[in-house]
């Protein structure tokens, strides 16, 4: 009797040979799921980039571009911008913006680290941008203490786009909640000669309840 060889079944067993033979590969593929940091200080990670200040601030007056700074593109769409110690809980069109004096990439320790200048108080902050686990650590670093007018009004900052988060969940400080369409809760208006001053000696804060300073 002659023997013959069933060529699908031939083909079949040549790709599960194939299969077994990258299945370690493929298994250290799936688990690999943090953050990279490459040369050019681009976090990176299956559908998402974690830019750290490839473009910062403008110069100028105008400083409500949000597309600078810490930038985080997931799926081709910009979510995340900003990053950086600015001098008021939710910074305005004119506030005041620091300039990058150094910007430093280390790809061995998975580590960018920005130095951040306020010529206007004489101010250095440090923003250090880490892989950790699945995800990034952002830490600001002051060398020396804040000024003290500062103390209350400086803070880190980072922006989301509000419409790709508009009815999402989302959980903090071990808290569920959902992104709201407008923001809410409770607010309180300081007086404007307390506000922290604007480029060029602009003066749009807020002035709902109270009234401009005689000059």
């Amino acid at each position: 009797m002659r023997n013959t060889i069933n060529i699908p079944e031939q083909k079949s067993i040549f790709l599960a040979a194939i299969l077994f033979l990258l299945l370690p590969f493929l298994t250290a593929y799936g688990q690999k799921s943090g953050f990279e940091l490459n040369k050019e200080g681009v976090f990176k990670k299956r559908g998402v980039d974690l830019m750290i200040y490839n473009d910062s601030f403008n110069e100028g007056g105008f400083f409500d571009e949000k597309v600078n700074g810490i930038e985080m593109i997931q799926h081709g769409v910009r979510t995340v911008t900003g990053g950086a110690v600015r001098l008021s809980p939710t910074p305005e069109q004119w506030d005041l913006t620091p300039t990058v004096s150094d910007r430093a990439v280390n790809v061995q320790d998975q580590s960018v680290v920005v130095t951040l200048y306020y010529e206007e108080y004489d101010f250095t902050s440090k923003i250090k941008v880490e892989a950790k686990d699945a995800g990034c650590l952002i830490s600001v670093v002051l060398d020396k203490p804040l000024p003290k007018e500062l103390e209350g009004k400086a803070g880190m900052n980072i922006e989301f786009l509000p419409s790709a988060y508009f009815k999402k969940t989302y959980y903090i400080d071990n808290k569920p909640g959902i992104c709201p369409l407008y923001p809410t809760g409770p607010m309180s208006a300081e007086p404007v000669e307390d506000k922290t001053p604007q480029w060029g000696g602009q003066l749009t804060a807020e002035i709902i309840g109270n009234k401009y300073p005689k000059p």
